[in-house]
């Protein structure tokens, strides 16, 4: 597989949302390449039910702390610009 070269992508992820949404896909990528690698033991339909919820809810959680992080870190920056001048 032929990837693009980083640089050309890091340059959009200054946006602290933007951040976000990266990281965010990035988690959620590697628990579905972990889940589909077959490392993990099979459970049976109620166990997998609760596993799933438990990703949601970390993946929900994780989302409601770097959302409010983008923003204060785009005050930040912006804040400290007003600074300056």
């Amino acid at each position: 597989m032929n990837f693009p070269d980083f640089g050309k992508i890091a340059r959009h992820l200054t946006h602290p949302l933007v951040l976000i949404g990266f990281v965010l896909m990035l988690v959620y990528g590697i628990h579905e390449t972990l889940i589909s690698s077959g490392l993990l033991s099979q459970v049976d339909s109620g166990e997998s039910g609760e596993i799933i919820k438990l990703f949601l809810h970390y993946g929900f959680l994780l989302a409601l702390v770097l959302i409010p992080l983008g923003f204060a870190h785009a005050f930040w920056k912006s804040w400290i610009e007003k600074k300056k001048t």
